[in-house]
């Protein structure tokens, strides 16, 4: 396995340890507390996320903030998640430079990762019965 492969590997497990723990999801707006995201506000910082990742591959600095998911819906924010994965695997998938793949551990996967435990947290509030040991499968 090479670097890249590795980087698509890791970028394609926490993506899916993402969606394991918002299935079935029925409250996108709900918070541990007044400190922490909802599940829509991390998929739309997640997505934001993408969207750095790609202008920092170009040599762009993106202005943190900037990004409002064109639709807030759960099924919209899924959605712009999901093409902002797919969007960043091409990138990855077509480069073999290290940079690329630094900007991904750093914007993508490393980051995600942070978020699931977040995630895991305000579900298991929501939904205490919800098996946390889900996302591995």
């Amino acid at each position: 396995m090479n670097a890249t492969e590795l980087t698509v590997h890791n970028m394609n497990r926490s993506f899916a340890q993402v969606k394991k723990v918002i299935e079935g999801l029925s409250d996108f707006d709900s918070r541990v507390n007044e400190h922490t995201f909802s599940a829509g506000e991390t998929l739309e910082h997640l997505t934001e996320c993408y969207v750095a990742f790609d202008a920092s591959c170009k040599g762009e600095e993106h202005q943190w903030g900037t990004y409002a998911a064109p639709d807030k819906s759960p099924d919209g924010l899924i959605s712009a998640y999901e093409a902002g994965h797919a969007k960043s695997l091409e990138i990855v998938n077509g480069s073999e430079d290290e940079n690329v793949l630094k900007h991904a551990a750093d914007y993508i996967y490393l980051h995600e990762s942070y978020h699931i435990g977040q995630l895991c947290t305000l579900r298991l509030t929501l939904d205490p019965e919800w098996n946390f040991y889900s996302i591995y499968e």
